[in-house]
Order: structure tokens, then C-alpha cells, then sequence
């Protein structure tokens, strides 16, 4: 007769969906660990030869503000172990009941993922970042997660007006206007000069190979927050524009 803890088990078995894990050869079940959390998406990521999962915090920032900010924390044995109980079944063959029960994950399963490094089959990331970006190819990383195109991760993006996949001279100007609304009261000196800071790049070879004039104006636009170099009253903040994009 079926004991109830044991009813217990078998439904909460079923009714999880989670992948069984046997316990056998310690080798085969941390390869069988490693797979599941892979499968699950886990966001488990290789950085300089380590393990890492990214952490989203809310810091004070200027004027009593709060902002997020991530980073890299490398994944510690008792998270990884964590991690293994809820996203699979493990189970051990007990002798004396002649049946496979369920138990937690051996700690040495843990510890021989941890060791693995440079064997691992989590995907490689070069840092995080939590805005939009370009890639190399022209194209636009928005899409929040890991990008397999820049190995880059982004992580809580902010909300974004929909981006043309193809920007015309029209979209390059639309932004510019948008982003000239911020800057108007941006210090400017009382000249022409210091106004018609609005320059693409002079050297196409910063950009990418077969990226539109109007393409790379509207980057420079998307780059204005972070480009902007300037001193309170000087004429020569370092602002890129499209006036010099037609």
C-alpha cells in the first residue's frame, strides 16, 4: 500500500513539469544540472572565467532621486544549489525501498559545475548595460536579455518610442527635435556659433561599413545624453547633430 508522503511525491512529481534528475555518476548528473538550467533560461552567464548572474539595484541619485542600476554577482555555491532544487526533480535510488526518491541536490553536483571553468555551456556575456545600444552591423540592441550578436546583456531597459528599422532623413530630424526639447535650457553662449554644435561624426570610420547617412545621424542623436561634454556658459559643448546629415 502507498504510503501518503509517498502519494505526496508522485503528484507533486507530475503536476511540477520539472525535468528528473537520477543520481548516478557525479559527472553525468552535473552535465544533466548544467543542461536543465540552460534549458530553463536561467540567467547564469560566463564573464572572465567566472560564473555570474546579473543584479538590478535602486541607488539615491542627484536631487534625492532613485535610480536602477546593474551588475555582474558571480553565482555562489548555495545559489547554484538554489537554483538546481527548483528547476529539476533529483532523485536517488534507495536501496532498502528499491525505488527512486526524491531529495535534494547533492552539494557535490554544485561544486563540480563551479569547477568547470572553461567547459561551461553558458553563454559568454563582455558586460551588461541597461540602455539601448547599436551594434557593429548598424542594427539596434533594444531588446532586453542576452545578445548573442554583441555577447552584451541588457538588463531593464527603459521604455522606448518605436525605432524604425530603416530611420529616414524625416525620423533623423523627428528625433533631433525631440532631443532639442530637452537641451532648452542647456547654457549655451549668446552666439551662433556655440549653437551649431550639431555635427555627425566627421569620419565615416567610426562607423560601421554600409550604415546610411541618415542612420548614423539618427545614432548620433540616440548618443546625445551620453556624448554631451560641456562647461556651464562656454561655447563649445560637444553635442552631435544632424546639420551636417543632409
Amino acid at each position: 500500500m502507498t504510503k501518503p508522503k509517498q502519494i505526496v511525491e508522485l503528484v507533486s512529481s507530475a503536476k511540477s513539469g520539472l525535468p528528473i534528475v537520477q543520481l548516478g555518476n557525479i559527472a553525468d548528473a552535473a552535465d544533466r544540472g548544467e543542461q536543465v538550467l540552460r534549458e530553463a533560461g536561467v540567467e547564469v552567464y560566463q564573464y572572465a572565467g567566472t560564473l555570474v548572474r546579473p543584479i538590478v539595484e535602486t541607488v539615491m541619485a542627484a536631487n534625492g532621486h532613485k535610480t536602477k542600476i546593474a551588475r555582474l554577482k558571480p553565482v555562489e555555491f548555495t545559489y547554484l544549489r538554489d537554483l538546481l532544487a527548483r528547476h529539476a526533480i533529483w532523485q536517488a535510488f534507495n536501496i532498502r525501498e528499491k525505488k527512486w526518491v526524491q531529495r535534494d541536490p547533492p552539494k557535490e553536483i554544485a561544486q563540480t559545475i563551479l569547477a568547470r571553468a572553461g567547459e561551461w555551456k553558458f553563454p559568454v556575456i563582455v558586460g551588461v548595460i541597461t540602455t539601448p545600444t547599436m551594434r557593429p552591423d548598424g542594427t539596434l540592441l533594444t531588446e532586453a536579455g542576452f545578445d548573442p550578436a554583441t555577447q552584451l546583456l541588457l538588463v531593464g531597459p527603459p521604455a522606448m518610442p518605436p525605432i524604425p528599422a530603416s530611420p529616414t532623413m524625416e525620423d533623423a530630424k523627428r528625433a533631433l527635435r525631440k532631443v532639442e526639447d530637452l537641451l532648452f535650457e542647456f547654457p549655451f553662449a549668446e552666439d551662433e556659433v556655440s549653437k551649431a554644435v550639431w555635427h555627425c561624426p566627421r569620419s565615416s570610420r567610426r562607423w560601421p561599413v554600409g550604415l546610411t547617412r541618415s542612420r548614423r545621424c539618427t545614432f548620433a542623436v540616440l548618443r546625445v545624453p551620453a556624448a554631451a561634454k560641456a562647461t556651464f556658459g562656454t561655447s563649445r559643448p560637444r553635442l552631435p547633430s544632424a546639420n551636417r546629415c543632409r
